[in-house]
Parts: structure tokens; C-alpha cells; sequence
């Protein structure tokens, strides 16, 4: 059997509200502002229009998918990697958090009902029509597939437990990774490319800053809100954890990251991160471990939600 052929980093993709609204951009890896200006791929001219956010990138690097929307309501929309061909997928739904593609263009995503709770759907092909996955979970958030497409990671709650959970892709055999604790909340960011440990970002807010406690019985702690109420009350670790034996390990000192993504040869992850007085934020890289950190963007709006997406074979 012939040797897989390695993957070849390929642009980062984020989004950021600089032009006025949220806009989906592109900015080649190896540059970084200002000497080298993102592209704004979806160009919502108006600062009345949707805003675009949160977006996945395809397993060959040819498609990306965004959320499109308001503050009442979000669809799911795809675009080539260019910016062209911008049509609406999902009609409806309100999505909750970034899609994740699988090896085959299947996508998953969670959307919110109106109770703020959210749920598991799958989309089979772009062409086809979402369906809720009935997993056992009252609460599921930020799905990513594993890198051969048999297992779905998710920030989930079943019973009075949150945490991490992992599951197949038709919702059977779940089960717990990493639980939350009282004064820490995980998100699950991304598996490594041999599929063997999922990195997630735990997020804590119980130390005190400026005289102010953040909350810590806080069960669902919404970062961008937090920064805005108590914006340096918070920290943020990546860590991983064995999908086999549950075996955690530390990756990166604090503060590096809320939300993040391995770039597809394995070696870097993109990443956001947060001012300290909670006004803006840019996108950096840096070594799984978090050495070698490099600042990409430098911008007073919000760069946020970065992937890294794989150079079109």
C-alpha cells in the first residue's frame, strides 16, 4: 500500500467584523499584517447586512462553509475558497457553532432551539437535508470529526454533567472524555491528525481581577460574553486528551487560545486571542505546544474563529 501522501498547509481562513460586520477572510500562512492585507471573501458591504462568521474548510480545501445571519437567527451557507459561489445550505436552523466537514463533504453542526439549547444535525452532501441526530445528550455544541470520519467529538451535557463527549457519527456509543468541573468549562477544538488525542480549550473563571469574581457556578460560559462583562477574569489552556485511554496532557501556558485549529500537516495550530480589555482580538500560530508564536493580524475590530485549510490537490 502506497505511503499517504502528507497534507500542504494552505491558506487561514477567520472571520472579523473590521469592515463594520462580521465577513468571512482569507489570509495566505505565511503572511502576516501589515504587510500583507486578508481578503474579504464574502464583502457584505453594508453595516446593516448578515453578519458571516465562524468558518470550516473543506478536507480538500475547496469549499468553505460559514454561518450567515442575525442576532435572531443564523443558516448555514457554503462558498468555493475563492469567495465565489456563496449559496445558502440550511433554511431554518439556527446554527450554534462552527461545521465541521467529514472525509466524504458530509458536514455537522449544532443548532440552537428556542429554549438556547442545542442539538446535533448531519448533512450527508451539501445537496442534501439536515437531520437531528438523536444522541442522549440535552445539550451539544461545536461537533468535529475524527480525521477518518468514524467518530464525532462535541462540548456536550447529558444529565447534570458537561464536559467532553465523543461519539459515532450516527450518535451511538457515546460516552465521556474530559467532564467539565465548577469553575472550568472545555471546549473541544480539534483532533490531532493521527486521530489518537482530541485537543480542547478549558476555559476557568474563578480568580479575581480588578476587584471583580467572575461567577464560578457559571454552567455555560459564553466566552466573547465573559470578556465583555469581566474581560481579564478568565484563562484559557489547550490540553489533549487520549481518545483511549482518557490520559490528559497539558499543551500551552495560559492565556494562548479560546478557540483553535491544527493546520493540516500536523505541526502548527491557529489560534485567537482575546486584549486584555476584551475590545479586540487577533489571530496567531504557533507549535502544538505553543512555542514559536506568531502574530498574523493585527487589527483594533475582532479576528476570530481561525482554520487553517489544506492547499487543493
Amino acid at each position: 500500500m502506497a505511503a499517504a501522501v502528507p497534507l500542504q498547509n494552505g491558506p487561514i481562513f477567520f472571520s472579523s467584523n473590521r469592515d463594520g460586520n462580521g465577513e468571512i477572510y482569507r489570509l495566505n500562512a505565511g503572511e502576516k499584517e501589515p504587510e500583507a492585507q486578508p481578503v474579504n471573501l464574502t464583502n457584505n458591504a453594508s453595516v446593516a447586512a448578515p453578519e458571516d462568521y465562524a468558518p470550516a474548510v473543506s478536507r480538500d480545501g475547496r469549499l468553505v462553509a460559514f454561518w450567515r445571519g442575525n442576532n435572531s437567527r443564523s443558516d448555514l451557507w457554503i462558498m468555493n475558497a475563492d469567495g465565489t459561489r456563496q449559496r445558502q445550505i440550511t433554511r431554518g436552523l439556527d446554527i450554534s457553532s462552527r461545521a465541521d466537514f467529514g472525509p466524504t463533504g458530509n458536514l455537522v453542526f449544532s443548532v440552537r432551539d428556542e429554549n438556547y439549547a442545542s442539538a446535533l444535525y448531519v448533512l450527508d452532501s451539501i445537496e442534501g437535508t439536515p437531520r437531528r441526530l438523536s444522541i442522549g445528550a440535552r445539550h451539544a455544541f461545536g461537533p468535529i470529526f475524527s480525521p477518518d470520519g468514524r467518530q464525532t467529538a462535541f462540548t456536550g451535557i447529558v444529565g447534570e454533567q458537561g464536559g467532553i463527549l465523543i461519539m459515532n457519527p450516527d450518535g451511538s456509543n457515546l460516552r465521556a472524555l474530559v467532564n467539565d468541573t465548577e469553575d472550568t468549562k472545555n471546549y473541544a477544538s480539534f483532533w490531532t491528525p493521527d486521530g489518537s488525542e482530541i485537543v480542547y480549550s478549558a476555559v476557568r473563571d474563578t480568580y479575581f481581577c480588578g476587584g471583580i469574581t467572575a461567577n464560578p457556578r457559571r454552567r455555560h460560559l459564553d466566552v466573547k460574553q465573559a470578556a465583555k462583562e469581566n474581560p481579564v477574569c478568565y484563562e484559557t489552556k489547550f490540553y489533549a486528551v487520549r481518545v483511549d485511554t482518557k490520559a490528559v496532557r497539558e499543551i500551552t501556558r495560559e492565556g494562548i487560545a479560546g478557540i483553535g485549529k491544527v493546520s493540516p500537516d500536523g505541526r502548527r495550530i491557529v489560534f485567537s486571542r482575546t486584549s486584555p480589555d476584551g475590545n479586540s482580538s487577533d489571530v496567531y500560530t504557533a507549535d502544538l505546544d505553543g512555542r514559536n508564536e506568531i502574530r498574523l493580524t493585527v487589527n483594533p475590530a475582532i479576528d476570530g474563529v481561525p482554520v487553517w485549510g489544506v492547499l487543493p490537490r
